[in-house]
């Protein structure tokens, strides 16, 4: 699910938010139709609020193309080799923190301090870090070769719109960490992951459900801070501007605190159901790279050169307490 932390341990906290989730079992899956371009908009919308990932991924793509995808993901969730024995540590004690029965309460005692001590070091200079992360963000937009000049402008105006949320959010507040702690807090109970070699051995369908935890956990946890994801999904809109029938240009409109964002898409027909053009494209260009990168049928890799041996690694220090 983000891997950039922000200063002391309020973003810490976020940040762990982020990565273990926090929330309930993820509703039942909604009723969709793709059979024309407007519903397979609002069916990828309301499949997204509820958390299913894979009939999202079902919905979006043709089923030649979910197929591929749901192979390649396997693949490389089997194939992951870089998880090293400090990973599984930091991960298991994390979630035995994050389980302990008196969790919450602890978890908050360690939080407080470092919240007061935010509260007086940093706050004059929050509205500064977010101008600097709204800038660097709106860079990289504008150096996207993905994205069209539409989808430029309505990305920054949606970047503009969060700045100005994060600007009113009343970070350093207890009472919002205390909620934010114990949703965590539930919800690495419930997804039930104790260590990294039993994520790295989940199936696909069995990850999608927790990818659909995690999903509704952090909707849970930004609805702390002020910003209902729910909301702003259910506010989605979309009007057919043109339809040959293989071709169809949507204006689609969603509420973002308020303020209507719209931008317009292209969908594409396709055995009777309609999908959306930047994701087909963008699944192309991720099946060439695959081909690209995979190895010759046949083809034998060339022996490894020898190394010498390396020095000893010194020993780990103990977790600071």
């Amino acid at each position: 699910m983000s891997k950039a932390l922000f200063r002391l341990a309020l973003v810490a906290l976020v940040a762990i938010g982020l990565l273990v989730a926090c929330g309930r079992q993820p509703p039942a899956s909604p009723t969709v139709d793709t059979r024309t371009p407007d519903g397979a908009v609002l069916a990828a919308a309301r499949l997204l609020k509820a958390g299913d990932f894979d009939g999202l991924a079902q919905a979006t793509l043709p089923p030649d193309e979910y197929r591929a995808q749901r192979d390649a993901w396997t693949r490389e969730h089997l194939s992951v080799a870089d998880i090293t024995d400090e990973d599984r540590r930091k991960f298991a004690a994390t979630m035995q923190r994050l389980t302990a029965p008196d969790a919450e309460q602890k978890l908050f005692a360690q939080l407080k301090p470092q919240l007061a001590a935010f509260e007086q070091q940093y706050k004059d200079q929050v509205p500064m870090m977010i101008g600097i992360g709204q800038t660097m963000v709106g860079t990289a937009l504008d150096q996207s070769a993905d994205l069209t000049a539409a989808q430029k402008a309505q990305a920054k105006e949606a970047l503009a719109a969060l700045a100005q949320w994060a600007q009113g959010v009343a970070w350093t507040d207890p009472a919002k960490a205390q909620q934010a702690i114990a949703a965590i807090c539930d919800t690495a109970r419930r997804l039930d992951l104790k260590t990294l070699d039993e994520v790295r051995a989940l199936p696909y369908a069995q990850a999608m459900q927790k990818y659909g935890l995690a999903w509704q956990g952090l909707k849970r946890l930004t609805a702390v801070y002020g910003l209902d994801l729910d909301q702003v999904l259910d506010s989605a809109k979309a009007e057919t501007l043109a339809n040959d029938g293989q071709t169809a240009r949507l204006k689609v409109t969603y509420t973002l605190f308020g303020k209507p964002i719209s931008g317009e898409t292209v969908m594409l027909q396709r055995d009777g159901r309609w999908y959306d053009q930047g994701v087909l494209e963008a699944r192309a260009k991720a099946r060439a790279a695959q081909t690209v990168s995979a190895p010759a049928p046949g083809a034998v890799p060339p022996p490894a050169a020898a190394k010498a041996p390396a020095a000893a690694a010194p020993a780990a220090k103990p977790p600071a307490q």
